[in-house]
């Protein structure tokens, strides 16, 4: 049986049932295969009728002003999943997408950040993940179930939503006036950023009956500053000039982050893309909207 790709039409699952094709099987809230991750009947029926030989879940809440949607979809819904798979397919992997903000602001003595640094969230988004983390670890050591956990640091590519801040300084930048200079907070941060492609192709090593359970960073394991994403940005857009604006309430308090990967690489991962082409990608797409759909 195919690998079933759970939130297939996000973000990142996208990228992964494009890489996998005819291996997948997408489902999503809508649509003629649905499956609400938070309610435990959808999900047993898609997990008892497709009996899959692996789960990648995508589902996940980024935003929302409200605390309890994001404990509902990853705590919740992993609850859910764990639950169906001991009934179904015990021996069948689990793929959880964690996330980089499950380690919160690491001090720059401890970079590149490795699986093994303690985890210190200070946001909701990263608490609810790490409690899916937890999950993904008691479900291995008490119920012989196989679970994968890939935290994922700054995903670009093409389909980024325009909530990430990459996303949303391409999308200023292409509606700008006629002005050589732009605005962008904290140019000195530095970002791990991996291309979707990287991030789905790592997703899928993961989902691998060979792959060792545990948690694995997926990322590049080179560090970025924002000041250089958007220095290349605005070359794109014709000569534009980043310069130091203020920096807003709610933005993140991590001021570096690179991840040691060394655990990624061990089971044959490979990154293939580096972030220029992701940020061309993603220019390319927003020019094209712009334009009708025209190239």
């Amino acid at each position: 049986m195919p690998t079933l790709v759970i939130a297939g039409n996000s973000f990142i699952g996208r990228a992964v049932r494009l890489m996998m094709g005819s291996d997948a099987v997408a489902v999503s809230r809508h649509g003629p295969l649905a499956c609400n991750i938070v309610d435990p009947l959808s999900v047993d029926a898609v997990i008892k009728s497709l009996k899959p030989d692996a789960i990648i879940n995508c589902a996940g809440v980024v935003d929302s002003p409200d605390i309890a949607p994001f404990y509902d979809v990853h705590v919740r819904g992993t609850i859910n999943l764990i639950d169906s798979i001991r009934r179904h397919v015990p021996k069948s992997p689990l793929v959880l997408i964690g996330s980089a903000a499950e380690y919160g602001p690491v001090a720059n003595k401890s970079l590149p950040i490795t699986e093994d640094c303690y985890p210190a969230p200070t946001g909701v988004y990263g608490a609810s993940k790490l409690a899916q983390t937890q999950l993904g670890i008691v479900a291995v050591h008490s119920f012989g179930l196989r679970v994968r956990t890939g935290r994922l640091f700054n995903v670009i590519g093409p389909d980024l939503p325009l909530r990430y801040f990459v996303a949303s300084m391409a999308h200023r930048l292409q509606s700008r006036s006629d002005s050589t200079s732009f605005q962008v907070s904290n140019l000195n941060a530095t970002r791990d950023f991996i291309d979707s492609r990287d991030a789905a192709s790592a997703l899928i090593a993961l989902s691998h009956s060979s792959t060792p359970d545990g948690v694995y960073n997926v990322a590049t394991g080179k560090e970025t500053s924002l000041r250089d994403v958007a220095t290349f940005l605005g070359s794109l857009a014709g000569g534009c000039t980043p310069v130091d604006g203020p920096i807003h309430a709610g933005r993140s308090d991590v001021s570096r982050s690179c991840a040691d990967i060394s655990r990624l690489k061990s089971i044959g991962w490979k990154q293939q893309y580096d972030w220029h082409d992701s940020i061309m990608k993603l220019w390319m797409t927003i020019q094209s909207q712009a334009n009708g759909g025209q190239p």
